[in-house]
């Protein structure tokens, strides 16, 4: 029976726990395929649990992919098609080739085609259109619906610029960026999800590319089972909530179960896990990104925030603070972590 199941947990390490043992006692039944999807990134350490889980031997059982992976898998099994991968270098030259082709027929972009600039924001939207399903043709046409002429122009121009691009690589290449999309038809035919229980952790959305993948995961298989990071699985917060976006997810994946005939099974909501030692944090957490958060009414000893009026003030100020905390309440320089959302911006400053 082909059936969706989704996890909901806040904690990531009980939500990951949670789809790791899943994954662990599917596997020990021994009835079918049993994969477990997770972002590239992750891949080893997953491989690494599974086999802490179920041994060396029953390890091998569960089938560990990242969708990057899940294209080699499925290129094992079909054969490989023929063609030259296509490069970042070659991309460049190939976007530089198609606006050199339409370069007569373009008046928005006319007094920037030459630049690099313009290749490196073409090659990120054309990106992100593979991801989304969208072609350059397809992107052409919809350049009729917009209202405003120079949007419409714009739209125009970037359609005849992708279309030329993607006549250009088909000619000679393949794009790794359509991995995904060429696989479809040979998981259709094939069937290489029948049978198979497939589980997914790691992710907070899908693209259209991905979602099409996990499409036909429900509906040749056994199950579908996604552990995603949310507390609730309604929006409750119109879209502002910490966990909106992920309860947009939830919501897709609900829809295009019932769309395809596939039975959604009632979600678990898994216990939090606990995070943090100090409640400070864990109440910044909860807090930190909703519309209207509550305010921290304990003493703060644990948390302090320091509002720095440069880099090297904030760089000072942190330094002087773990200087100070050894000095004076023995700590040990081992003990502490910098950590920035660029770190690349501070990596001079600090050292």
């Amino acid at each position: 029976m082909m059936m969706l199941r989704l996890l909901l947990g806040s904690g990531g390490s009980g939500k990951t726990t949670a789809i790791y043992q899943a994954a662990a006692e599917k596997s020990r039944s021994g009835t079918g395929d049993c994969i477990l999807l997770v972002p590239e990134q992750y891949s080893f350490e997953t491989e690494r649990r599974m086999l802490q889980l179920l041994g060396p031997k029953d390890g091998q059982r569960v089938t560990v992919v990242s969708f990057r992976r899940l294209v080699d898998w499925v290129y094992r099994r079909c054969g490989k098609p023929a063609g030259t991968v296509l490069s970042d270098g070659g991309r460049s030259v190939l976007m530089s080739l198609a606006l050199e082709e339409v370069g007569d027929t373009l008046t928005y972009y006319q007094g920037y085609k030459d630049t690099e600039e313009l290749i490196g924001m073409l090659l990120s939207f054309e990106k992100e259109l593979k991801q989304c399903g969208v072609s350059g043709e397809d992107f052409f046409t919809l350049h009729t619906l917009a209202g405003e002429a120079t949007l419409k122009q714009k739209m125009e121009e970037n359609g005849r610029i992708l279309s030329a691009f993607e006549a250009l690589v088909a000619q000679s290449y393949l794009d790794p960026l359509d991995d995904l999309t060429r696989i479809l038809p040979r998981i259709q035919e094939e069937r290489l999800f029948a049978g198979s229980a497939v589980f997914v952790d790691g992710f907070k959305d899908f693209t259209t590319q991905e979602l099409a993948v996990l499409r036909l995961a429900m509906t040749q298989g056994e199950e579908l089972t996604i552990a995603l990071c949310a507390e609730t699985l309604h929006d409750e917060e119109d879209g502002e909530g910490l966990f909106s976006p992920v309860c947009k997810t939830t919501s897709a994946l609900m829809r295009m179960a019932r769309e395809n005939g596939v039975t959604v099974a009632s979600p678990v909501l898994l216990p939090p896990g606990k995070r943090y030692h100090v409640p400070e944090l864990a109440f910044l957490e909860q807090q930190l990104f909703r519309p209207h958060p509550e305010v921290f009414s304990e003493d703060c000893d644990h948390v302090l925030c320091y509002a720095g009026k440069s880099r090297h003030d904030e760089a000072t100020f942190v330094a002087q603070e773990i200087r100070r905390l050894v000095m004076e309440e023995g700590y040990r320089y081992g003990d502490f972590a910098v950590i920035a959302r660029n770190l690349q911006n501070y990596q001079g400053i600090l050292q």
